[in-house]
């Protein structure tokens, strides 16, 4: 079943060195960026209790920011380390797992987990906050690693059953995942796989982060205690939920319907160049996450502000404003007299 398939150079996608750099950068910016990130929202929740959230909220910040620590490490950084060395060194059983396992698996695991965490905030919106207060976390800890079981099973057996084809990115000897069309079981359960577990939660989540904001928005409106500002933070919180998974997966899921529909590409190289924008499509969600949380959580921007000196340079900043508003208006006064 397994078989090691290694492309025509001529049907591989061949960008040149100045576009490989740019990527070499750009997947630079993409690491440092999501890892960082991700790192300090589970830093400065977990240890220093910067997140003020309802527990149930906070376990799901703490299964995003691991889900996507996970995917940057053990997905994206493979990608690096091929575009500077030029060519792919990391082996077989690595391509099995970087290609198949790891995107596929936390694909499934982030969106199931948002998707099911939005419906239960949603649900949870007009409930006083005993109903909240009475949900054991046992049982949102056990959703959680249902989702995580049924995320990781079938992926096994992708990656044990798919095959290895060398042909990626900038036409050098790389590793991505190729259905065999011969192989009906492969492709019918990743027929299932794709609609039930990831496109159907995806919907799930969108149309669920629109009623919350449909409700919130009405709530707020009959607020006169919430200012402008904070509708504006709302409203820009739910929808950036909605588009970074939107944008994140939506390229891969019509490339798996397309490559299961039958289509492999042409020999122009076409099919290397979508599995291209796949990959750098793929960790938006990654990256945008710790500034929607930064941006949201008002306890978490000061925690940020402050580790980095920012509250500081924002206080002086609104001083010297002060004292030049005060010292215009002294010498208004003067003048007046």
């Amino acid at each position: 079943m397994m078989d090691n398939n290694v492309c025509d150079p001529q049907d591989s996608l061949d960008l040149g060195e100045g576009v490989r750099i740019f990527l070499i950068v750009i997947t630079a910016i993409i690491i440092f960026v999501a890892l960082s990130g991700n790192l300090l929202v589970l830093y400065g929740a977990v240890f220093r209790h910067a997140v003020k959230m309802e527990s149930i909220d906070l376990i799901q910040i703490y299964s995003n920011a691991a889900g996507n620590v996970l995917l940057v490490s053990f997905y994206f950084i493979p990608i690096f380390i091929t575009l500077v060395q030029d060519r792919y060194t990391l082996g077989d059983a690595w391509c099995r797992f970087s290609a198949y396992f790891i995107p596929v698996t936390l694909m499934v695991y982030l969106v199931m987990m948002n998707a099911l965490g939005t419906v239960l905030r949603v649900w949870l919106l007009d409930k006083p906050a005993k109903v909240k207060s009475n949900i054991p976390l046992s049982k949102i800890w056990g959703i959680n690693l249902a989702i995580a079981i049924l995320a990781v099973s079938p992926s096994v057996g992708f990656a044990l059953r798919g095959t290895r084809d060398e042909c990626f990115m900038v036409g050098k000897l790389s590793c991505t995942a190729r259905l065999q069309h011969d192989d009906h079981v492969l492709k019918v359960g990743w027929w299932v796989y794709t609609i039930l577990l990831i496109v159907l939660p995806l919907v799930v989540l969108v149309c669920a982060n629109a009623r919350a904001r449909r409700i919130i928005t009405k709530m707020l409106a009959n607020s006169r205690t919430v200012t402008r500002e904070q509708k504006v933070r709302v409203n820009m919180t739910l929808c950036s939920v909605s588009w970074s998974f939107l944008l994140s997966y939506t390229p891969s899921v019509v490339v798996w319907l397309m490559k299961l529909g039958g289509w492999e590409g042409e020999s122009n190289g076409i099919e290397p160049k979508w599995c291209l924008i796949t990959a750098f499509c793929l960790p938006i969600a990654a990256v945008a996450k710790p500034f929607i949380i930064y941006i949201s959580n008002v306890k978490f921007k000061e925690y940020v502000n402050g580790l980095f000196g920012l509250s500081r340079r924002l206080q002086g900043s609104r001083i010297s404003e002060t004292n030049s508003t005060n010292a215009g208006s002294q010498s208004q006064c003067m003048r007046t007299s």
